[in-house]
């Protein structure tokens, strides 16, 4: 095994889409940069600008490749069995992806008290024929001319063509409209919005703890996990070697019958024995092939079973090494394991980060005030004749809040409900741990006294029958005593390794109701 962080940090920036005016750019840069400066003085640099790690180290093995035939040919032990697996398991990679969601959760929750900056900005074509209209009148005049006195004004200089004297040529006033076209064909602007919470009261590093609690339960989540599928391989890896012995012991069951019908046959053409012992010794070899093939489909399947778990192709013939396998232990004192899985249980854990996230919860619908400077800078230009040109604001706003009908309170009354939800699970998960360690505490007892009385049963077994066969050639032995006497060895041999894995699951299992990985460093040397 091997810590791997399994936090990839991507920085990647967001990107805007506008369109907008050189003009309404060239205007905007100098105050958004002056407002920047400003309000990044209120946030030290680099603060709350990482994702949020892991506030522990979550165990999972280097990635294992099954294509590149490292691992074909090659028997697994246990070690490697549970390796392969928590490298390759999709349900363990969902949990992790959850947690790495977490992380970036709590770095969202900072960033939403940090810095904001948008800009918008559009250049737009509008057809709005809206002008404005207003009444005038006038008269005709024309430049006065006296000869000698005052020359005609297109004698004059370009300098003194405008000094000329004009006069009133009808004394009816005429009328007229001034219009003009209140807006352009084209508009354009561009606005600028900075925003800081300056004041929380608290609220910012609560959200932020309850958010960097959540993303501890999810670390445990993994965790739990992780060892579901360490409990799932060890039961599927003694399964498989179940079924191994149970071949074994069938096949020897059928090479037995197989001898006893040579020689019931040799016996009968001897006219020693009757024909019924003939068909009995033959009925008995079908009835063992039997076995034999029912036994072979078990072997398959387990085989497929478990390399579904490892996430192996479920065809692929996989061979066990049991050389580590089936070793016996003293165990400590029951009450041990009971403290032992109260301080490791994954469980206890989020029990208690979530009884802590249910009382910043409460805290957070509480009323407080919150203030925030926010600075917003506007720009719009319509190119109207009557409009101005541009236009600017800058805010700094509080919230202090000071009735909500009973919102609040109704919404902590609901958190600190859940908290007695909480406090009753927590009552309900201890019970049901102390069950499963002393169920499977008992389990392992049980386990271990049976594999010393089978083995006893085995040597017993082994004797009846080897004594039976010998009674059976010399004619001083019923061929029905001799096949009961194979039947119980073979059955003796199937006990004794039934034995022997129900010793290893109960082990395995008081590991994980225990909420370690292995209990070699829980026993008694």
């Amino acid at each position: 095994m091997c810590e791997r962080r399994l936090l990839q940090k991507n920085e990647n920036g967001r990107q805007g889409i506008m369109s907008s005016s050189a003009s309404g750019l060239r205007r905007i840069a100098p105050v958004a940069l002056l407002s920047l400066l400003f309000l990044c003085a209120a946030n030290p640099a680099g603060a709350d600008t990482n994702a949020e790690k892991s506030t522990g180290a979550v165990q999972c093995p280097s990635e294992i490749s099954l294509d590149n035939g490292t691992l074909e040919g090659k028997s697994l032990s246990l070690a490697d069995a549970v390796d392969i697996a928590v490298a390759q398991s999709r349900t363990l990679k969902a949990s992790v992806n959850k947690l790495e969601a977490s992380w970036e959760k709590v770095s969202e929750t900072k960033k939403q008290f940090g810095l904001n900056m948008k800009v918008e900005a559009n250049y737009q074509r509008v057809h709005d024929p809206t002008s404005f209209a207003m009444p005038y009148t006038y008269y005709d005049v024309a430049p006065i001319y006296i000869p000698g006195v005052l020359p005609q004004p297109w004698d004059l200089p370009d300098n003194l063509k405008d000094e000329s004297m004009y006069t009133i040529t009808d004394p009816a006033p005429k009328f007229g409209f001034l219009s003009a076209e209140i807006n352009q064909n084209w508009q354009h602007g561009a606005e600028l919005k900075i925003s800081k919470p300056l004041l929380t009261f608290g609220k910012k590093r609560k959200a932020v703890a309850a958010a960097r609690s959540d993303s501890e339960v999810k670390e445990l989540d993994v965790e739990l996990e992780r060892r579901k599928l360490m409990l799932n391989v060890r039961k599927s890896f003694y399964q498989v070697l179940l079924a191994e012995r149970a071949v074994e012991a069938q096949e020897e069951s059928v090479e037995r019958a197989r001898a006893h019908v040579e020689a019931a046959n040799s016996r009968f053409n001897a006219g020693v024995v009757p024909k019924l012992n003939v068909i009995r010794a033959r009925s008995d070899l079908e009835q063992a092939k039997e076995k034999l093939i029912m036994t072979n489909k078990g072997h398959a399947l387990s085989i497929m079973s478990f390399n579904n778990l490892l996430g192996f192709p479920v065809s692929r013939k996989t061979e066990l090494n049991d050389e580590s396998a089936y070793r016996r232990m003293n165990l400590k004192p029951l009450d041990f394991y009971y403290a032992l899985a109260f301080v490791s249980r994954p469980e206890i854990k989020q029990i208690e980060l979530a009884q802590n996230a249910t009382e910043l919860a409460a805290e957070l619908e509480e009323k407080k005030a919150v203030f925030s400077l926010a600075g917003t800078w506007t720009f719009h230009n319509r190119g109207s004749t009557f409009a101005s040109q541009d236009a600017w604001r800058a805010i700094i706003a509080g919230e202090i809040p000071v009735f909500d009908n009973g919102l609040a309170s109704a919404k902590k009354a609901q958190v600190l409900k859940r908290r007695e939800n909480l406090n009753l699970s927590e009552t309900d998960l201890r019970e049901g741990i102390q069950l499963q360690v002393k169920s499977a505490y008992l389990d392992v007892i049980e386990a271990n006294q049976r594999i010393e009385s089978s083995e006893v049963i085995l040597e017993i077994a082994d004797e009846a029958y080897r004594m039976a066969d010998i009674g059976f050639k010399e004619g001083v032995t019923a061929q029905i005593d001799l096949i009961d006497a194979e039947h119980t060895l073979t059955q003796a041999r199937l006990n004794s390794a039934k034995a022997y894995f129900d010793y290893e699951t109960a082990k395995a299992q008081l590991a994980y109701s225990c909420g370690v990985d292995s209990l070699e460093d829980y026993v008694n040397e």
